[in-house]
């Protein structure tokens, strides 16, 4: 319950003027109330237009119709609050909501101990608040995740293939949410290739696509959308420079960093200090806890690790934007489940420790939930040292190398006010 109570004013300190994703990166000023959006902010109005039944002219080639079910969930919240108040009142209850669901479920399936263990770590992990503060899809990557990588647990742990297609089915549905299947769709056929359950197999991965090749065939067919726009452009660049690489010394040249790029992404992608402690966990486990791999958290990593290969062994360049390097580090974001299940774990089963090894982990976990402390509210803190601003900046480089600059001018261009105290500003601060 403590821990939740911190979740809950974690998210809600990172709402009006204080929303990371916005004030990282050329902010749109709302006159209105004062509060900050991210720049795209039309792109995601538009949505709420699509599901109101609007003029198609309003709508019409839309980049996000592809992510259509956070518009559908928000919706009622949104009308009768307007799009920008029921949208982040939406956000706080599908995160709270996720918190505890997640949490009651490891109480059961790994003990209390554990559970616990994981709430604080959750509390204070940065990747729910980065996105929570604005009314985006990008809400539903936190409790999304979660869900996705529970689903892929029951599905190792079940012998029942109606089980296993009813998962598959909840999986296809959040596919619909956000571009989640280009890491648990493999992740789901590792964990069913792990166990030999080869009907399984053929029946979890269409059910796992149905839902979205469904909404896609109705873009296509009844709504008469494009199903390539300048924001999945990206996928055919991906597949297209896998399949052109010429002159084998050049392209080795240009992957010498690919281990470095791959450790910036893996660490940027969720904030840093959750990483690390996840990696230091699975160094000491050995003398420590001594759990056992988790088939379904290490095939969540393996789809990370995966997406990362295919967007980086490719040619570079071409259609779409180039989302190799760990400029974007964010598109990982979704494996961080995989990371708090494994340190639950191993809280749970950590036996009684000599003194000093006992300190040490102590001194370990207070470090990891401090520094992510600073990062959660550093933008009410004002980015004191520069700490929060440096992580965000690694999570997704918005700002072209300028590090923290914007974002510390938008901390002190604009009084830092959380959602519902916003006031009127007559013009956008320079």
């Amino acid at each position: 319950v403590a821990a939740g109570g911190v979740f809950a004013a974690g998210l809600y300190c990172n709402t009006g003027t204080l929303a990371p994703y916005a004030i990282t990166y050329a902010p749109y000023v709302d006159p209105a109330t004062g509060h900050v959006y991210n720049q795209d902010h039309v792109h995601f109005r538009v949505l709420f237009d699509f599901v109101d039944g609007q003029p198609r002219a309003t709508w019409d080639q839309a980049l996000l119709l592809r992510r259509i079910l956070y518009p559908v969930i928000a919706y009622p919240a949104m009308k009768l609050f307007g799009f920008e108040a029921g949208g982040v009142g939406l956000n706080l209850l599908l995160n709270l909501a996720g918190f505890a669901g997640v949490v009651l479920w490891l109480r059961r399936r790994i003990g209390e101990r554990g559970a616990v263990f994981a709430a604080w770590l959750l509390a204070l992990y940065p990747g729910f608040a980065y996105w929570v503060g604005m009314p985006y899809q990008y809400a539903i990557i936190g409790p999304g995740s979660l869900g996705l990588t529970i689903a892929l647990v029951e599905i190792d742990r079940t012998d029942s293939w109606r089980r296993t297609l009813g998962w598959s089915l909840g999986m296809g549905g959040l596919y619909l949410g956000y571009d989640f299947a280009p890491i648990f769709l493999p992740a789901a056929a590792l964990v069913l290739l792990a166990r030999r359950r080869w009907r399984d197999l053929a029946l979890a991965l269409p059910a796992q696509v149905l839902p979205l090749f469904g909404w896609m065939l109705a873009l296509r067919f009844v709504f008469h959308q494009a199903l390539e726009n300048s924001n999945t452009a990206v996928y055919r660049s991906v597949l297209d420079g896998l399949g052109s690489v010429h002159g084998w010394g050049a392209w080795l040249a240009q992957r010498a960093d690919l281990w470095d790029t791959g450790v910036a992404a893996f660490l940027g992608a969720n904030f840093v200090f959750l990483p690390a402690a996840f990696l230091a966990a699975l160094a000491l486990n050995r003398w420590t806890a001594r759990v056992r791999p988790d088939p379904a958290e290490w095939s969540v990593l393996a789809g990370g690790l995966l997406l990362f290969l295919v967007i980086n062994l490719g040619t570079r360049g071409g259609g779409g934007w180039n989302m190799g390097g760990s400029w974007i580090a964010r598109l990982y974001q979704p494996v961080f489940p995989a990371m708090v299940f494994f340190l639950a774990r191993w809280w749970q089963h950590l036996p009684p420790l000599a003194a000093w090894p006992r300190r040490l982990v102590r001194a370990g976990v207070g470090a990891l939930l401090a520094a992510n402390a600073l990062v959660l509210f550093g933008p009410l803190l004002g980015d004191p040292g520069g700490w929060s601003g440096e992580v965000f900046y690694r999570f997704y480089t918005h700002n072209s190398g300028a590090r923290t600059n914007l974002y510390h001018q938008m901390l002190h261009a604009l009084p830092r006010q959380t959602f519902g105290f916003g006031h009127p500003v007559p013009r956008p601060p320079p």
